[in-house]
């Protein structure tokens, strides 16, 4: 990731590994901590070297005592989280760079939890309108009255 000197971090563009460019929109918290990575950095350089990133990426992850961690489960967390607290899976997609659903369907990874909830909300009544016709005036307004299903 670059970062453009003067922008925030929501407003740098980086470019990835299919060659085509993205906008990098984060969240105040992750884009505070992007800004204190470049601080000090100029021009268009690098926010993270790469050269060694996984013996960096490992050596951060023992510290912070989850030494198993993949750096691409992150990418699967971010889309479950997404599509967890109801962004459009379009945007997640665009959001992680997924072109295709075939993709994105690898990442969204369905838990047993999932299927939990899934299961409570089918149990909830579901609100279904009844319709009336005027029989006087052959109106085919419907009028509903909200009644509840169970």
């Amino acid at each position: 990731m670059s970062h453009k000197s003067g922008e925030t971090p929501q407003q740098s563009y980086n470019t990835t590994k299919n060659d085509e460019g993205r906008e990098a929109v984060m969240p105040p918290r992750l884009a505070a901590l992007v800004q204190t990575c470049a601080t000090g950095k100029s021009g268009n350089a690098l926010l993270f070297d790469s050269t060694n990133f996984r013996k960096n990426w490992e050596a951060a992850c023992a510290e912070a005592g989850v030494p198993e961690l993949l750096f691409h489960d992150l990418r699967r967390t971010a889309v479950r989280n997404m599509v967890r607290r109801g962004i459009p899976e379009r945007v997640a997609m665009r959001i992680t760079g997924h072109k295709t659903r075939a993709i994105f369907d690898r990442y969204h990874i369905v838990a047993a939890a999932d299927l939990q909830e899934a299961a409570r909300k089918m149990a909830l009544p579901v609100s279904v309108p009844s319709f009336t016709i005027d029989s006087q005036s052959h109106d085919s307004n419907a009028k509903t009255d909200g009644k509840m299903l169970n």
